[in-house]
């Protein structure tokens, strides 16, 4: 299953804006607020908590999970277009947040 990075809205000269991970059937998966686009992939999968997400990702979708940055990979099998609108369809069909129950659940810090 490929998960793919892209931007979700915002943007400016810098790539600022929020980032999105989303699934080949268009479920968006995660999102954050990044200051910068070469920021986004490390500030959506990088740390211990991220880290347990992806593994409750790799145990739904399969151990062959791969995250790709649509901004700096070119993939044959998708365009960002059509992913976007996958995700319309997707969430047509999840109304009422009819959604997958996550199967992790990351604590929030109070630290700064």
């Amino acid at each position: 299953m490929k998960l793919y990075i892209t931007h979700a809205s915002g943007f400016n000269e810098t790539g600022d804006g929020v980032y999105c991970i989303i699934s080949e059937e268009g479920e968006i998966l995660a999102s954050h607020l990044c200051s910068h686009i070469g920021f986004a992939f490390g500030d959506l999968t990088r740390d211990r908590e991220k880290e347990k997400r992806i593994s409750a990702w790799k145990e739904r979708f399969g151990d062959d999970v791969d995250i790709l940055h649509l901004k700096y990979c070119k993939d044959p099998d998708i365009i960002e277009t059509d992913l976007i609108n996958k995700n319309k369809i997707w969430e047509k069909n999840h109304p009422n947040g009819d959604f997958p129950k996550p199967s992790v659940t990351i604590e929030l810090s109070d630290e700064v």
